[in-house]
């Protein structure tokens, strides 16, 4: 048998047309750079991205701010004809003064709702019981609770809607 014919399986079909892909030779691959070597596609553009989280990007301007002064006038970033850090570079002081301020302001105000809820625990059961017993005392007339500043509605509760 010649070295690249197909093993015979009967006629042709007529429905497919033979393929002589197993009589020719794989065509030579082209050569690949050794994997030390990048290789970016012309159509590539690297992504370099700004941190949503704003003290990351707090974190961020203060380190090209930082990069930017010690450049001085060799600093690339000189040529910014607007946001020029010389402008905005000492408000990034002041942005992380007011974020570390807002977030001692969140963790005072955490604390302060920790303390109101284990308050509001108690008062709410007070409320249920003062609701109950009036409720007792003017069963008949339960609108007389609206004069101890409860919301009093005869109306029935409006069924869940359905999705």
């Amino acid at each position: 048998a010649p070295p690249f014919s197909a093993p015979s399986a009967g006629p042709p079909s007529p429905l497919r047309r033979p393929s002589n892909r197993l009589l020719r030779p794989a065509p030579p691959r082209p050569s690949r750079p050794p994997c030390a070597i990048s290789v970016r596609r012309p159509n590539s553009k690297p992504r370099v991205d700004i941190p949503s989280n704003p003290s990351q990007r707090l974190e961020l301007a203060e380190r090209v701010n930082a990069k930017h002064d010690a450049d001085g006038a060799k600093s690339p970033l000189n040529a910014l004809q607007n946001h020029k850090w010389d402008d905005n570079g000492p408000k990034v002081a002041d942005a992380r003064g007011f974020h570390t301020q807002a977030e001692d302001f969140q963790r005072q105000a955490n604390l302060a709702y920790r303390k109101r809820d284990l308050l509001l625990d108690e008062i709410d059961e007070s409320l249920k019981s003062s609701r109950d017993l009036l409720l007792g005392i003017f069963r008949d007339n339960p609108k007389e609770l609206s004069q101890w500043g409860f919301d009093v509605s005869d109306t029935p509760k409006a069924a869940p809607k359905k999705v």
